[in-house]
């Protein structure tokens, strides 16, 4: 076992921390000294092997603490280092955490068993190999860097040695090395076209008394600098010049094109708001009269349902973890979305844990929802199937599988799991296969799921509510329940929101989710341009008037998905008698030719 770490051990209080902050703050481009960490013990219950996330199950209270590594964190299993992928699930590891739960090291069970140690050291230098060796920026001067390697002193000499890395002798002969610009999940873009090459000028010893430093540090002069080569910015680095510069394993580069794969995400700076993933120093967006909301004006909060008041469009929920309760009102473009498919707020089932898309109400609190979706439409939205992995009597151990996709040779590839965590069960669980009910005996290793859960508390994770085997059974919910809002907009009439009032024309943006082709299918099914239809003003939970009126539909047009409640397509309508109370910002239902007209609201 490394010195620093077993000298941590040793010394180390054993303290029940998770969610205080410890004395010592993390700096950037500094390891933090031993000792200034804060250690608690727990069993491992997730992993998101992309993000280096996760949660464990605390020793003794039982508390779910989320984590993320450092971008410097050293983790050990079985005498060796090691990436959260290799961790079983329900390891006791010791956690070494700083503010915000991030984790400095992570040493998980060491293992007796000499050719499994041995077997683990060169199964991580093989993974190391592939993704270059990360490291950070201590000094740029001209076209030179200066880095500090990341990890273990031992296992970097026994990388160096496996690989016949000899370092003095790179910088004799000049050796050229190349290297890519990382994140602080060590995630590059796409090293084959954006890495730059340089030489090898010198070796330098950096100080081993902290954690996460290998002792490594090499000086090197580029051919080229890039925006990203700057001081505690971190790269990964691809030491030996024989080692192959492809794109980052399936999932983990911050760009690609290949189906399916993560992107990177949006950037802060591209917004004049505060965000769920930065710009803290800004206010939140705030809803403006007349105005569908941008993408990215809200904050995004999950819990379980605790009740709903269908005629309001309103309800409540209670927050995880923390348990307050929370009463929402869905805006007038709001949308629900359960089973992957567009829903009314009828269908959501008190009980059932749903991510909800607030925004600011008139005294700042976020009780304004523009978006509910379930835990079946998150995980089908992401392309997320949970693959079981093994079976116990109150739990399941799946992980995250993404669909098979078109290489570039043009077949089939199926992409490495994304991450893993457990899924607890009880008897009060629906299960379904096919379109028939099923037990949870049926599950069976190897099964792919969708699920809907409870909300999750400080101590339980959730259970599920409802489990979908197979992917034919997810097809078949999300074609039942897109089959009933159908059914439902029929009887309801499809909600519009007035952009404007231009003479007689009537200018609308129908409403709807991001599911363009669903509902675009369905609009042009049942409506004609030049046709007569219905319409009625609606008020703000969407209830038609009680007069209904008859106007020409006489223009369609795709718009694009980049507000709440759009559905992607505007119509102009031409009322055929003079309308009062139409204006900008207002709502409607239009009912199609042979739709009946209801006015009042249906419970």
């Amino acid at each position: 076992m490394r010195a620093w770490l077993l000298a941590a051990l040793l010394l180390s209080p054993l303290t029940n921390y998770a969610a205080e902050p410890a004395p010592y703050q993390l700096k950037p481009g500094e390891f933090p000294p031993l000792h200034s960490e804060h250690r608690v013990s727990g069993e491992l219950v997730e992993a998101d092997f992309i993000h280096r996330a996760g949660q464990f199950r605390m020793e003794g209270s039982g508390e779910l603490v989320d984590f993320t590594l450092t971008p410097f964190a050293v983790v050990r299993y079985r005498n060796a280092e090691a990436d959260l992928r290799d961790i079983p699930l329900g390891t006791r590891c010791e956690f070494f955490l700083y503010q915000e739960n991030k984790v400095g090291a992570l040493q998980a069970e060491t293992g007796a068993d000499a050719a499994a140690n041995e077997e683990q050291r060169k199964k991580h230098n093989a993974f190391l190999k592939v993704r270059g060796l990360a490291a950070w920026i201590d000094r740029v001067d001209g076209k030179k860097l200066t880095v500090t390697f990341f990890g273990d002193p031992v296992g970097i000499k026994a990388l160096f040695k496996d690989e016949g890395i000899e370092a003095e002798k790179w910088v004799k002969e000049k050796r050229r090395v190349a290297i890519a610009v990382a994140n602080e999940e060590l995630r590059t873009y796409n090293p084959p076209v954006d890495n730059k090459r340089g030489v090898v000028l010198e070796i330098q010893s950096a100080p081993v008394d902290n954690f996460g430093c290998s002792g490594e540090r090499w000086v090197l002069e580029l051919d080229l600098l890039l925006e990203g080569f700057r001081k505690s910015r971190i790269v990964r680095v691809f030491v030996n010049p024989a080692w192959p510069i492809e794109d980052m394993p399936f999932g983990e580069g911050l760009y690609s094109e290949r189906f399916g794969v993560e992107p990177s995400g949006p950037e802060a700076n591209q917004f004049p708001f505060r965000t769920d993933f930065g710009n803290a120093h800004l206010p939140w967006y705030q809803l403006r009269p007349g105005e569908l909301p941008p993408l990215r004006t809200e904050h995004r909060v999950s819990g379980e349902l605790v009740k709903v008041d269908v005629v309001k469009r309103s309800g409540q929920f209670r927050t995880d973890r923390t348990g307050e309760l929370v009463d929402f009102t869905l805006l007038p473009f709001g949308t629900v979305q359960t089973l992957h498919a567009e829903a009314d707020i009828s269908d959501l089932a008190p009980g059932t844990r749903c991510q909800f898309f607030l925004h600011p109400d008139e005294n700042g609190a976020f009780t304004k929802a523009s978006v509910i979706t379930d835990e079946f439409t998150r995980l089908a939205d992401e392309k997320l199937t949970y693959r079981v992995e093994a079976i116990h009597p109150d739990k399941l151990l799946v992980a995250w599988k993404l669909p098979e996709f078109e290489n570039d040779r043009s077949r089939m590839e199926q992409p490495p799991d994304l991450g893993h965590g457990e899924l607890s069960t009880d008897a009060t669980a629906r299960v379904w296969k096919g379109d028939q009910p099923a037990k949870l005996s049926d599950l069976a290793v190897g099964d792919e799921l969708l699920v809907n859960l409870t909300g999750r508390t400080t101590t339980d994770r959730g259970h599920c509510t409802d489990i979908w085997i197979s992917p034919d059974t997810h097809k078949a919910a999300t074609a039942q329940q897109l089959a009933k809002h159908h059914a439902f907009l029929k009887d309801h009439g499809l909600p519009a929101w007035i952009e404007r009032v231009d003479g007689k024309k009537i200018v609308l943006t129908l409403l709807n989710g991001p599911r363009r082709d669903e509902f675009k299918k369905f609009f042009d099914d049942n409506f004609k341009q030049g046709q007569e239809i219905k319409f009625a003003l609606a008020d703000d939970t969407l209830h038609p008037s009680a007069l209904t009126q008859t106007a020409r539909f006489t223009d369609n047009q795709n718009i694009p998905l980049v507000t709440h409640g759009c559905s992607g397509t505007r119509i102009t309508i031409e009322p055929t008698a003079a309308l009062e109370g139409a204006s900008k910002g207002g709502v409607l239902r239009i009912f199609a030719p042979g739709w009946p007209v209801t006015t009042a609201p249906k419970d």
